[in-house]
């Protein structure tokens, strides 16, 4: 499996060789199954032994089993030599569907440490990785909190694990996508796993990777009883970011060779704000604003209040604009962003726009405008010369995306990304031990 993986993932680059102190004579089936399942080529694999390439030069010697590590020769032509110990997944039990379960694991386990190997001899980790800041992660850690009390209640309990499981058991469960997808929330695993405690979480992919069908996100490993405490909330959290990531991301495909970025809205679950919106950014998305608080966004409401009998519309959008800025100014030192702090005007008709560009806004939203009304937009805004960013909002669909992109805009805000985002199939999956319980 190690041999096929890294050919997948390094292509011509490497000259890879797989060979074992006592091989089988044949490809374990299940083996091939496994790879063909995230579309690696299997033709070319055989079981091998070492003894024909004893005298061999390699630039890398790499052992994945204990028994290997001790009795494989010690090529002294080989400059670098690493162990990474690895289950033999043939030693699997129970019906084939439960092997496979194992055979996946080991192959996703695989496939992380020859990603691994290969970014850091390409110092691929010097480059900046999607990670939550601190706000989002006490919020992640506050409703870990939460939702492990709702199933467990206070104190503690399990009670059909209690029933039925051994206090004692020690298990291996690998959290696994039953579709494509992206992933969000890896570190969620972490976690889940402090807060229950005797359980410890493997990562086996990185927050915006893109999951084939079947791949692993993780493994558990520790107390049964821990784990089946744990699962609803793995279940629950993984779900729903991976959810989010996997609709940004169907959405962010859509624009592809244009301007435009796509940005969420406050439409988030209460409390998930945060969440939402970091499982928006591992799906290649962008955030508008947190909240109140953090940005201007001018919009009907608000002009209700301002507009004044018999006056312009060009007048009183134009006011709108220089009081907000007005307000910016002699407000900096509460503001979260000081004089950077974002101020932006919704306009809904084209006779609104002129006056919001007079005063020249960070960002104009063209809510619910027609593809012709945006052509018209970016036409005018670009005539302007002014730096001020459009963006395209109302009812965007993936049927529509595309179409509006293309009008030019900079901007296109999606209420959907985080409302109506369906969950990811998550699933864990449990591995049989290998010896009688």
């Amino acid at each position: 499996m190690a041999e096929a993986i890294w050919n997948d993932l390094a292509g011509s680059n490497w000259q890879i060789v797989s060979a074992g102190t006592q091989p089988a004579g044949f490809v374990h089936p299940m083996a091939v199954d496994v790879l063909r399942e995230l579309g690696i080529a299997t033709e070319e694999l055989a079981s091998k032994s070492l003894e024909p390439f004893a005298n061999e030069r390699f630039d890398w010697l790499i052992t994945v089993c204990d028994g290997a590590a001790e009795a494989c020769p010690t090529f002294a032509s080989a400059q670098h030599r690493l162990h990474w110990p690895t289950d033999d997944p043939a030693l699997a039990r129970g019906l084939p569907r439960e092997q496979l379960v194992t055979f996946r694991r080991v192959r996703d386990e695989l496939r992380w440490r020859i990603r691994n190997f290969l970014s850091s001899l390409q110092d691929a980790h010097n480059s900046p990785r999607l990670a939550m800041d601190r706000d989002t992660i006490e919020d992640a850690q506050r409703l870990i909190r939460l939702a492990l009390a709702e199933d467990l209640g206070n104190p503690p309990l399990d009670a059909t694990s209690a029933a039925l499981v051994p206090n004692h058991a020690r298990v291996t469960a690998a959290l696994v996508a039953r579709s494509g997808g992206v992933i969000s929330g890896t570190e969620i695993g972490a976690w889940v796993a402090q807060a229950v405690g005797d359980i410890a979480w493997s990562p086996l992919v990185r927050d915006g990777d893109r999951l084939r069908p079947l791949e692993t996100i993780g493994v558990l490993r520790g107390s049964g009883r821990g784990i089946l405490a744990a699962e609803r909330t793995f279940l629950n959290f993984l779900g729903r970011m991976c959810g989010v990531a996997t609709l940004t991301r169907h959405f962010v495909d859509l624009t592809a060779g244009t301007l435009a970025k796509v940005y969420d809205t406050r439409k988030t679950i209460p409390g998930w704000r945060r969440l939402d919106k970091y499982a928006v950014r591992c799906g290649g998305g962008w955030n508008h604003r947190l909240g109140l608080h953090d940005a201007i966004l001018i919009k009907d409401n608000h002009l209700v209040w301002l507009r004044k009998e018999n006056e312009s519309t060009q007048t009183y959008i134009s006011r709108a604009v220089a009081n907000a800025r007005q307000w910016v100014s002699s407000n900096r030192a509460q503001l979260l962003n000081g004089d950077r702090t974002v101020v932006q005007i919704e306009v809904d008709r084209l006779d609104q726009l002129d006056g919001a560009l007079e005063q020249r806004p960070d960002m104009i939203l063209l809510d619910n405008f027609e593809l012709p009304e945006l052509r018209i937009a970016v036409e005018r805004r670009n005539q302007s010369g002014l730096p001020v960013e459009l963006e395209a909002s109302g009812g965007v669909t993936l049927n529509t995306i595309a179409a509006i992109a293309a009008t030019g805009v900079d901007r296109i805000s999606v209420g959907a990304l985080t409302h109506s985002a369906p969950n990811l199939d998550v699933a864990l999956d449990w591995e049989l031990p290998t010896t009688s319980h």
